[in-house]
């Protein structure tokens, strides 16, 4: 019995043993299980707080985007209104140089009209031209002066005025040649 008992004593010795073993690597299996909670916690709130900060800076850069697409949008209104703008001044600078030159030309039309009519010699009846009088180019000439005269055509029909005596009259007839 006392063997029994050596024995029985020795396995509950060895049972209390391993209980006590069994509660240590419990104990260790819960502070493995905690610390690597720990640690899975700690990884979740890095990358928790690393997401956030991505998401910040995403939406800086987003912001950043937008602000230069409006800037470009306001730039690429800026150069077209400009340029729409610098070539209505052109064609304004153009047409009025062109209203200029038509003044000009106007001018210059009224005055050779005005001098081919006061150059134009006018007959006031139909027949040939009898110069009386040789002249050269651009020879200036007085008004009294006769340089030509017309002889008129035989079927012209004239019209004279002349002043007869009282004592004459009876002697003019119509048709009277």
């Amino acid at each position: 019995m006392r063997r029994l008992h050596e024995i029985g004593g020795n396995e509950s010795q060895e049972l209390k043993q391993l209980d006590i073993q069994l509660a240590s690597a419990r104990v260790e299996l819960l502070k493995f299980k905690n610390d690597y909670l720990i640690g899975i916690d700690s990884t979740i709130e890095q990358n928790r707080l690393s997401l956030m900060e991505l998401a910040a800076t995403l939406e800086k850069a987003q912001a950043a985007v937008d602000a230069y697409q409006k800037r470009a949008e306001t730039v690429t209104t800026t150069v077209l209104d400009k340029l729409r703008f610098d070539t209505l001044v052109s064609i304004y600078e153009q047409e009025s140089a062109y209203q200029e030159r038509m003044r000009d030309i106007d001018d210059k039309l009224k005055a050779v009209n005005l001098t081919m009519s006061e150059a134009t010699v006018v007959a006031p009846t139909d027949g040939t031209v009898n110069i009386i009088a040789d002249i050269a180019p651009g020879e200036v000439l007085n008004n009294s002066v006769e340089v030509a005269t017309i002889v008129p055509d035989t079927d012209t029909e004239f019209k004279i005025v002349f002043d007869v005596s009282n004592k004459d009259i009876s002697g003019v007839k119509p048709g009277q040649v």
